[in-house]
Order: structure tokens, then C-alpha cells, then sequence
């Protein structure tokens, strides 16, 4: 039995690029909790208002968990990670409005975007990540997974014997 590579040699960089944003998206997870903290000192609220930081962040990824898989089924996981950045930038840059108005609703729909596509991009990150190593089978999509370009994964239905 031939052994395979842990990543396929044209893989290492996309895959270990990808597999950083991991970390990166971890840090902004860890952030909620100092943010609760600082608009309790900035806004005039209770601890319980300043707890709906944490149910913003967190309350995207519930809300997001079903309409990213049926993204990622219908259009690939590539289409999936392009639409978590859009998401993860609206929310970034907006922000920069919720800073200058000082309003508290405006910062937490600013955080539920920003956690939006974060949850959009690790569920389909995580995909095109085990797309990246050699023999990878890649479930549920039922249509052909476009991540990484240029790269098939292996489905179930190839393998021998799947019904």
C-alpha cells in the first residue's frame, strides 16, 4: 500500500494559509469578552446589555449554521468562502459608523455581520482544507466542491462499494 503525503505538494501553501485564518478567526472569538468590558466603561449599561456582545457574536453562528451548509450544497465551498469575506468586511468596516455615532445597537449589528461571515468561513474553510490532502473524501456536498481551484476531492459516491 503506497503511503500518501499529509498535503499534496502543490497544496502546502493554500493549506497552511488557510489553516492560519483558524487562528486568526479563534483571536476574534476571544475578543468578545474584553468588547463586553469596554462598552460596559464607554455606554452607560447594565451587565446584562453589555452581555448581548457575546449573544450578537455567537447568536450569528447559530443563525448562520443551516443557510451556510445549503450554500456550500449548492454552490461549492469556494463560493462559500468568497461570501464569508464579504461578510466578515461588511462588518469590519462597519465599525468605523457605529465609532462615530456612538450608538450601541449599530455596534452590535456591526459584530453579528463580522461574526456572520467568520461562521460562513470556517464551515466552508474547513472543507476546502480537508480538500487539500491527497485522498480526502469531502461530505455532504452533492455537487462537485470548486475548492481548491483546479483540485477534485474525492466523494463518496467514488468510492467502491458506496451505494
Amino acid at each position: 500500500m503506497k503511503k500518501l503525503p499529509l498535503i499534496d505538494k502543490d497544496m502546502i501553501v493554500p493549506f497552511w494559509l488557510l489553516t492560519s485564518c483558524f487562528v486568526v478567526w479563534g483571536l476574534a472569538q476571544d475578543l468578545t469578552a474584553p468588547l463586553v468590558t469596554a462598552f460596559k466603561g464607554i455606554f452607560t449599561m447594565s451587565t446584562f446589555q453589555a452581555s448581548l456582545v457575546q449573544f450578537a457574536y455567537f447568536g450569528a453562528y447559530f443563525c448562520l449554521a443551516l443557510p451556510t451548509a445549503f450554500l456550500n450544497e449548492r454552490f461549492g465551498y469556494k463560493v462559500g468562502v468568497l461570501t464569508g469575506l464579504g461578510l466578515a468586511a461588511i462588518g469590519a468596516f462597519g465599525f468605523y459608523p457605529a465609532a462615530k455615532s456612538l450608538t450601541f445597537g449599530f455596534f452590535l449589528i456591526a459584530l453579528f455581520i463580522l461574526a456572520a461571515g467568520l461562521s460562513v468561513l470556517e464551515t466552508s474553510g474547513g472543507h476546502c482544507d480537508q480538500a487539500a490532502q491527497p485522498g480526502a473524501i469531502v461530505q455532504p456536498a452533492r455537487n462537485q466542491p470548486r475548492c481548491p481551484p483546479g483540485r477534485r476531492p474525492r466523494l463518496a459516491e467514488d468510492e467502491p462499494g458506496h451505494r
